[in-house]
């Protein structure tokens, strides 16, 4: 993995990175590879030149950047990077086929054998995740000042008064840390393969 470096000041331009003179930025080089520049802290994706490496960072990031709302968008979300995350798998299991027979036993078929599997384990964990919600309070309650009608169901206005219906804070919180708890779920599944 390259080291990225950091510059306080820089000595002139680079209008291809958008560094002025004068800006901080960060550099690094990927082996027999051109420098790279960027204003922001490079990510572990970008510093390694192991295609495997590289997708395996991005989806550990892409895990920590999500920002959800609802439990139906990160079941969503969860899937599709459950499917890349399989994909990367049976890259790791093709090139293992394409080796020669008598290499496929060795340490390389080897590791990229444990690659396949330990992305086969982390998709299969992230799609059998329970996407459910036991909350015990109301859903929502009516928005109309005065009217104290609640209900569980989420959709709707307020019998009562004809109101929209807002979501309680409760439910509000109880959703956010449901999403939480997976995404913490699905980054802790992570094989960790190196």
């Amino acid at each position: 993995m390259a080291r990225a470096n950091f510059v306080q000041k820089a000595a002139k331009d680079n209008e291809k990175a958008g560094i002025k003179k004068g800006d901080s930025y960060y550099w690094w080089q990927l082996y027999k590879s051109p420098k790279q520049y960027s204003k922001t802290r490079p990510r572990p994706s970008q510093l390694t030149g192991s295609t495997f490496l590289s997708g395996y960072y991005a989806l550990q990031e892409r895990l920590e950047d999500l920002s959800i709302d609802t439990l139906e968008d990160l079941e969503s979300e969860l899937n599709e990077i459950a499917g890349e995350i399989r994909e990367l798998g049976e890259e790791q299991e093709s090139n293992k086929e394409n080796m020669p027979e008598g290499l496929q036993e060795g340490d390389t078929g080897q590791l990229l054998q444990e690659r396949a599997d330990g992305m086969g384990e982390w998709a299969d964990s992230i799609e059998s995740m329970e996407f459910s919600l036991d909350f015990d309070g109301p859903k929502v309650k009516c928005s109309a000042e005065g009217c104290e009608w609640t209900s569980e169901d989420v959709d709707g206005t307020c019998p009562e008064c004809g109101a929209h219906s807002l979501e309680t804070d409760e439910y509000t919180e109880a959703v956010a840390d449901k999403i939480q708890e997976l995404i913490d779920e699905a980054q802790g599944n992570d094989p960790g393969l190196s």
